[in-house]
Formats: C-alpha cells, structure tokens, sequence
C-alpha cells in the first residue's frame, strides 16, 4: 500500500524489509525525495522502486543490502544522489553522488562518472575495491575521497574542480585541475611521508589558493632539515595554509611548526594552526608581509631549497599574530618584526595550556608553583601590543593547602567564590608585576599563617597592605610598587 500512494512526495524507511510479488508495479507518481537506510530489498524491488517515481530529484540509500545493482532509467529530475553501485541512463541533471561503503570498482566508477555530464560533487568514502581511481568529468567542481585506504593512484582530469578533499593513505596524483582553489588533505603518515607529501604537493603548486593539511598528532608534522636542501618547496604561490593537529603531546613548539609550513610554502600569506590538547581546543594565526624582490638573485642560500625563489628567511619583513582560546580572542593586532619573530611566539602560545599544567599540579599536591606569565607590561615593550588584559590566576591557586613557595608574575589575583584564601603550609610568597587589588592580597596574607617570606615588586592596583597575625614573618621586600601609599603592621 505504501508503495502505491500516490500522494507521497517525501519516503524514508529505515530497519525494514521490502519485497514486491512478480508482476506488481510500484506508483509514488509525486515521490521527489527517498531516504532507505538499513533496509532489506532485493533487486526487483528496488528497481521497480526507482521505475515508479518519474518525479524523483533525491535519494540516499545507505547501510541497505539483499540488492546488488541498480538501474536508473529515465529519471530526468534526479539530481542528488547517494547510493552503492548503479547504473544511470538518461539522468541528465544528476550534479551530486556520494558512495559509501560501495563495493564499486575502478572501472565501473570511471564509466559511471563519464554518463553524467552534469556532475559537480562526487564523494567517495570506505569504497574498498578502489585501487586506481581516474576520474575524467569537465563539470566536476568537487571531489570528496574519505577513508578508502587501498587507493594508492589518483588521477584527474577535471579542469573545472575548485574543492578536493582526500582522507587516507599516500597516493600517487596526477591532475590538470587548473581551477583548484581548495585542497584539504589528511594522511596517515608512513615512511619517507614528507618525499611523498612533496611529490603530491607539487601537482597543485600553481592552481591552488588554499591548502588545509590534517595530521592526527604534533610528532606526525616534522619537515626534516637535511631535506630542505635536497627537496624544492612545493608550494612558492599558495596564499594560503591551514594545519589541523587533532591531538598534541608536551613539548609542543608553535615556533617548530611554522618552521616547517614556511618550508612548504615560503610565501604564504597566511597560516593558522588549530589544534586540541586534552578536552580544549586552540587556534594560532599568522598573517604575513614579504621583502621584495621574491624571486632568487643568485645569493647562496642556506635555509633550504626554494630555488628559482628567494626562501621565507630571506624576505620576510612582518608578521601578524592572533590567539584564540575556547572561541575567546586571547591575543590580537600583535605585530612582529623580521625573522626573529620565531624565537618569540612561543612564550605567546603557552598561556592556553597553563590552566591544564595548573590544575594537574595542584591536583598531585604540588609543594613548590612556580608561574612565570608574559604580562601585560612585557607584551607591550616587546610586540608595541595595547591591550587591557591579563592572565587571570585559577583561583584554585588560592586554595591549594599543599603551596609551600609560590612565585606569581604577569598574571592577575581574584578571589575564590567563597572569599576565603586557604594557603595553611605557604611560606614563602613572591608577586611580581601582579595586577590585583589591596582587598585580595590582604585576604591572600590573612591566609597564610606559617608564611615567613613575601617579595611584592612591580605590582599594580595595590595601594594599601596589613600585615597583621604573621608571626613567622622575617622577610619583606617591596620594590617599584607606584600606587602602594600605605603599610600597616603588627611588630612584636
């Protein structure tokens, strides 16, 4: 009965079985939509299915067996479609198939993709009897290829092709893809990966705009040295460069890892790095400005080979960097003078991982915490960066009964929600350049019976101290404290 109501304009099925009797004609005359997920149906069935809906324009069939192969014949509206094999004829304004988990081989694919002339998205994901994938279609536009991993050969003639996604292994590539703009790779790395990487890079090197590059660690991304001078950098015009690290282990350098994306793409315009550690997730941006002439003059060079041009180190004149934490601007407008700005964007990078380092500290009862933060004094001096915030200190700090010593700079003192400082075994406490108050650093001292040494020095928002109650205290230095008037205290 569902078969034959002829009102239905959208069908989607899931976990059922669907069988027609010989010789029964199935009439969805107004079906333009067919969703089938994890459906039984045979051969028959589904292809008096498709005989029956002279109307369709969309179907998606996935995780469906009991069929084999599947004709589309005279469906001249049908243009999105995602299913295993088929066989198409007359479907003239199909533009989109996506096939997952297809048992489609090379040769059927190749011969699929030459009967839709009007094909502009093609995407291919877990098809494991693909092995060497050529795709000929002057309409494609973009070209999806995920986790088919026994691919080992690419080739592609579409000159149109503006998008090209592939997740999988090292392939060898050959394309004339003379518009592509968008290239957004992830491999698994192997052996001699980078040589590889090199040799696929090389194919866009003159059409693409924009290369997103995906590993799943830090250690996977590693352009070695002794390559640099064997190997030419495979992109001299891509503008720009996106990194994508899903997972990092400490020691991480920002610094290491535009390193080595400048070794690829000596003149990019632009390279952000995203990446996760633990449940958090960051994001680094560089925008840079280039010396010219770009192109080589004949000088040695001693970085690496990027003949006929000039390399990154030798012409870079400024670079402009922006910070992003939990979708929250950290740093911005931060602006970096020639090529010793690697030796500083590392320190600017570490504040986004310091409450992870904090919290697992203070959780294996650290005894001696030592937090040494760019202030906001420092960043100005240094980078000319005008900026109203400072790092705030967890207030857990404030809490942790295990603190013996604690030295603090560069960051900002709030007080913990309840207002009450609980530091029982501190005995030695250093602020330096410490944006706070004189209520929090009061509530910070009556908070510390057993304290015996405070060192206060460059602080900002201080303007009266009590010391009062300490009776183990025998050190005090303060220093450079413009707005501190006032020192009240208890001497016996």
């Amino acid at each position: 009965m569902v078969l034959c109501a002829k009102s239905l304009e959208v069908l989607k099925l899931g976990r059922c079985k669907v069988r027609l009797p010989i010789g029964s004609d199935v009439k969805l005359s107004y079906l333009r939509k067919l969703h089938l997920h994890e459906v039984d149906i045979n051969n028959h069935a589904i292809n008096n299915l498709f005989s029956g809906c002279p109307l369709i324009e969309e179907m998606i069939i996935g995780e469906c067996h009991g069929f084999e192969s599947m004709g589309l014949f005279g469906l001249s509206k049908i243009n999105n479609i995602t299913p295993f094999d088929i066989n198409v004829t007359d479907c003239t304004n199909l533009k989109n198939i996506e096939l997952v988990g297809a048992s489609i081989k090379d040769e059927s694919l190749y011969k699929l993709i030459s009967e839709l002339p009007f094909l502009e998205s093609l995407c291919l994901g877990s098809c494991p009897k693909l092995k060497r994938v050529e795709i000929s279609s002057p309409s494609l536009k973009t070209l999806k290829i995920s986790k088919c991993y026994e691919v080992v050969e690419l080739k592609i003639d579409s000159p149109n092709l503006s998008n090209f996604t592939f997740d999988g292994n090292m392939i060898s590539l050959c394309s004339n893809a003379l518009t592509l703009s968008d290239i957004d790779l992830c491999f698994n790395t192997q052996t001699q990966w980078y040589v590889k990487l090199v040799e696929l890079l090389t194919q866009f090197y003159i059409f693409s705009e924009t290369l997103k590059l995906q590993v799943f660690k830090n250690e996977e991304f590693n352009v070695p040295k002794e390559l640099r001078q064997k190997l030419p950098s495979p992109l001299s015009s891509g503008k720009h460069f996106k990194l994508h690290i899903n997972k990092i282990s400490l020691p991480f350098s920002i610094a290491k890892v535009v390193d080595d994306l400048l070794s690829i793409a000596p003149h990019t315009k632009t390279v952000s790095i995203e990446y996760r550690y633990s449940d958090s997730s960051s994001k680094t941006s560089f925008e840079f400005s280039y010396k010219k002439p770009l192109v080589y003059e004949g000088e040695a060079s001693s970085c690496f080979k990027s003949h006929p041009i000039s390399c990154w180190q030798h012409c870079i004149k400024e670079v402009k960097l922006e910070i992003r934490n939990y979708d929250r601007i950290d740093i911005k407008g931060c602006s970096l003078k020639g090529v010793e700005f690697l030796e500083k964007i590392d320190g600017l990078c570490t504040l986004r991982s310091m409450m992870k380092c904090i919290c697992y500290a203070i959780g294996n009862n650290v005894r001696k915490l030592k937090l040494g933060i760019l202030s906001k004094r420092w960043l100005e001096r240094e980078f000319e960066l005008k900026s109203n915030k400072w790092y705030d200190l967890p207030p857990i700090v404030l809490c942790a009964k295990s603190i013996e010593v604690l030295k603090l700079r560069g960051c900002k003192l709030k007080l913990p929600r309840e207002s009450n400082v609980k530091l029982p075994s501190l005995r030695r406490m250093h602020l330096l350049e410490v944006y706070s108050n004189s209520h929090v650093i009061n509530s910070l001292l009556a908070g510390c019976p057993l304290i015996e040494e405070i060192v206060i020095s460059n602080c900002i928002g201080i303007e009266s101290l009590e010391l009062f109650g300490l009776e183990r205290l025998n050190d005090i230095m303060m220093a450079n404290n413009k707005e501190l008037k006032r020192v009240d205290m208890e001497i016996e």
